[in-house]
């Protein structure tokens, strides 16, 4: 929209929370609230640019309905494929014990992420998020690429 100003003010008011929320959330709980600083500002910072675009884009709320409806989708996916993953990984955990060895615990990062993924796939295609087909459309063509130099 030609006005680069409010971005630029806006992220610097991410990088200000940023700091303030890390402050006061890493004693408490470490590197984990160092991430949830990070967190919490950048959705701080999307909600801000997302009701300065309200007054300025026609059809704005068309918009945002999708992307809502996108997110809560995604999510759904996500946390089913996040579920399923934690259960991979505690079933294999309780097989294997807590200190397995380098090559198990390999195969069990890869068997939890790969069932994860899996739902996550198929968790979009039954809700019909077509923006999957980007993605692998994305995918398949960097591949190409790294194929080709």
């Amino acid at each position: 929209l030609k006005d680069t100003l409010t971005p630029v003010l806006a992220a610097l008011e991410t990088v200000v929370t940023s700091i303030v929320l890390a402050i006061l959330l890493v004693g408490p709980f470490g590197l984990n609230g160092l991430a949830a600083a990070i967190a919490i500002s950048a959705w701080l910072e999307t909600a801000a640019l997302a009701i300065l675009l309200r007054g300025r884009v026609p059809d704005y709320g068309d918009g945002l309905r999708y992307v809502l409806a996108v997110m809560a989708r995604s999510l759904a996916a996500a946390a089913a494929g996040g579920a399923v993953a934690w259960l991979v990984n505690q079933a294999l955990l309780g097989a294997w014990g807590e200190v397995p060895g380098f090559l198990l615990l390999v195969a069990r990062t890869t068997f939890a992420s790969a069932a994860g993924g899996l739902v996550i796939v198929g968790g979009a295609l039954a809700l019909r998020i077509t923006e999957l087909r980007t993605i692998v459309e994305i995918v398949v063509d960097l591949l190409r690429r790294r194929g080709r130099a």
